[in-house]
């Protein structure tokens, strides 16, 4: 005969925990839609956002259907078709893609990167950062004399 307590954390841990992250994902996604609905940012942006949202409510539900299949509370028929909602999602939020993440970018002059330097010379930009940096001070570093010059001894050896 099980106890509550073996039950609790043998037979249902593992349910426990998936129960806890669909709860933090309904919650996220609830205030999230909750200001999305008081904010005062445009209309256009509001569908693309909804959009992004939805996208990531039908993954975390593929990504979390054991639970509900083997349950019975929903079956294959249902998931095939929150998976095909969301690669519809995916494809109306497609050309705008680039535009949505260049909006949430840090800019480059913040980040202080030549990587992003505005005159097109990444490669000349990168060998110049890298002659100037302390990193690059020394010819070999410490560990190399402690640690790989005495190993690479004794697996010559």
């Amino acid at each position: 005969k099980s106890t509550f307590e073996h039950k609790w954390n043998s037979v249902y841990q593992n349910d426990m925990i998936k129960l806890a992250q669909a709860h933090a994902i309904y919650l996220v996604c609830l205030n999230f839609t909750n200001g999305l609905a008081e904010s005062s940012i445009s209309s256009g942006l509001k569908v693309h956002l909804e959009r992004l949202r939805n996208i990531h409510l039908a993954s975390m539900i593929v990504k979390y259907a054991d639970g509900a299949i083997l349950s019975k509370f929903a079956k294959g028929k249902h998931l095939a078709a929150t998976e095909q909602f969301m690669y519809e999602q995916i494809e109306l939020v497609r050309p705008q893609l680039l535009n949505l993440l260049e909006s949430c970018s840090i800019p480059e002059m913040s980040l202080n990167s030549v990587i992003g330097a505005r005159d097109g010379n990444i490669y000349e930009n990168l060998y110049k950062a890298a002659a100037f940096s302390r990193l690059n001070n020394k010819t070999s570093l410490d560990s190399t004399l402690d640690y790989l010059k005495p190993l690479s001894r004794v697996l010559m050896a």
